[in-house]
């Protein structure tokens, strides 16, 4: 609420205070809230400066829209906020393929609609993103995603780009 009411942030050029308001019974509650370490003590000062700043009426809202966000399915944990920024660090992706580049000695590669799996005998993985170097050996199973996949396969070995389901 400080950076949206505070008389600190009614500044031309850096204002977060775009109506510049300016209370200092205000600025004295949001002060002491920011200063108090109980939670509950902080939640009342807030409350008591909201309640002075809607009795002034520094803004005049004509308007709330409705946000939607659609996602796939494999997609869980996101939470809208309502400052409308997206924060994609809680989110988890089910089944995500990840580009890598692989190659090495494989064996039992079974092809089936949109992935492959082949047995490890001596694979080595490059991931990019985070940068690992990973080695699948000895009837470790792999799997990718068949209609992306830029690879040279023959029938004892595989080099390419993949993107692995890990």
């Amino acid at each position: 609420m400080n950076v949206l009411y505070g008389a600190n942030q009614c500044t031309i050029g850096t204002a977060g205070n775009v109506a510049f308001y300016n209370n200092s019974a205000v600025q004295e509650l949001f002060t002491a809230a920011i200063e108090t370490y109980t939670t509950s003590e902080r939640a009342d000062l807030y409350e008591e400066a909201q309640e002075l700043i809607h009795e002034d009426a520094p803004f005049v809202y004509l308007a709330y829209a409705n946000q939607h966000l659609v996602f796939r399915t494999s997609v869980h944990g996101f939470i809208m906020n309502p400052a409308e920024r997206m924060f994609f660090y809680p989110v988890d992706i089910e089944n995500m393929p990840t580009r890598v580049f692989l190659f090495g000695r494989y064996t039992n590669l079974t092809e089936g609609g949109w992935y492959n799996t082949f047995e490890a005998v001596n694979v080595r993985i490059v991931l990019f993103r985070p940068f690992q170097f990973l080695h699948y050996i000895a009837g470790e199973k792999i799997t990718y995603q068949n209609d992306t996949a830029k690879t040279l396969i023959t029938p004892r070995f595989i080099v390419g780009r993949v993107d692995l389901v890990l």
